[in-house]
């Protein structure tokens, strides 16, 4: 499976999209920088980086804001 994680802005700002497994551990930064203003799309396999299938959380935070969303990939 592959998870897209969009996102924009209006104006330069830093973005942290990472994935975590269950226990809290970082499985995976996605991105972590200044982007640019605009639409963008980000996206995280499991399969693709060779870890186990299986629930996820993902943490996107722009500046100071930040959302948590849990993601599950089977085979």
């Amino acid at each position: 499976d592959l998870h897209s994680f969009p996102t924009r802005r209006s104006s330069d700002l830093n973005v942290n999209i990472s994935v975590f497994d269950l226990t809290g551990k970082l499985v995976n930064v996605i991105t972590n920088g200044v982007e640019s203003a605009g639409q963008k799309q980000h996206y995280f396999s499991a399969v693709e980086l060779g870890i186990s299938t299986g629930a996820y959380i993902v943490k996107l935070r722009i500046d100071n804001k930040e959302i948590s969303r849990k993601i599950l990939e089977i085979k």
